[in-house]
């Protein structure tokens, strides 16, 4: 019989209740206004140009790729769930934030 060895990792409820506070605590948004961006509402700007957008979980499908005719479906075969994307117009890139405590 092999005994449990115990986790000196961490994880576990107070893992769970650590990491919701931080991932409703922060921002994606805060942390590019600190940086020199503007944000309007979802669409990201430098030095008055748009350079791409930051959207929170389900706006990504409404504020972004449904406008941009894209069908996740295609792609994947259930809906993605992030915390946060900030979707790069320059280099054509999605970045999915996934908040970790």
């Amino acid at each position: 019989m092999m005994h449990r060895v115990p986790n000196k990792h961490g994880g576990g409820a107070q893992t769970n209740i650590n990491g919701l506070y931080f991932e409703q605590t922060t921002s994606l948004d805060t942390a590019l206004l600190h940086a020199g961006y503007e944000v309007k509402e979802y669409p990201v700007y430098y030095n008055g140009k748009i350079i791409g957008m930051s959207v929170p979980q389900y706006r990504l499908y409404s504020h972004f790729l449904k406008p941009s005719g894209i069908d996740y479906s295609n792609y994947n075969s259930k809906a993605w769930r992030p915390d946060e994307a900030f979707i790069n117009f320059g280099n054509k890139t999605a970045y999915i934030i996934e908040k970790k405590f």
